[in-house]
Formats: structure tokens, sequence, C-alpha cells
């Protein structure tokens, strides 16, 4: 039995990864953590905010970064 969590990766500036488009990624999620700061996630979130959180079982969005 697992711990009931499901954690998910998720950087476009990364070399050698596939990801999925965010707002797919987050489907169902309870929280969408960012822990990265270049403007290519600020952007995305800014621009997709809406349907992002509208993806989201619980649209709870934390930034760890400074605005």
């Amino acid at each position: 039995m697992g711990d009931g969590y499901q954690v998910e990766a998720y950087d476009p500036l990364a070399d050698g990864y596939q990801y999925r488009p965010i707002e797919e990624l987050v489907k169902g999620a309870d929280c969408l953590v960012v822990l990265v700061q270049h403007q290519v996630i600020k952007s995305e979130l800014s621009r997709k905010e809406a349907e992002i959180k509208s993806a989201m079982r619980n649209p709870l969005i934390l930034r760890f970064y400074q605005e």
C-alpha cells in the first residue's frame, strides 16, 4: 500500500526530458508546487493559471520564488 502521493516533475528548460503540457500534468492534482523561478515557468503560469486551476481537483499553487 502506497502513501497516496504522486509526484511529477515539469521543467521545459531541462534537457533530455519530454513533458506533457502543464495543464495535462496537473489534471486532478491537489497541489502544484513551483520550485524553479525562470521566466519560462513564470510566464506559463501567468498565461495559463485559470486553465491550470480548473484542471486541478484542489486549485492550490504554491510558488517558491520572488515576484
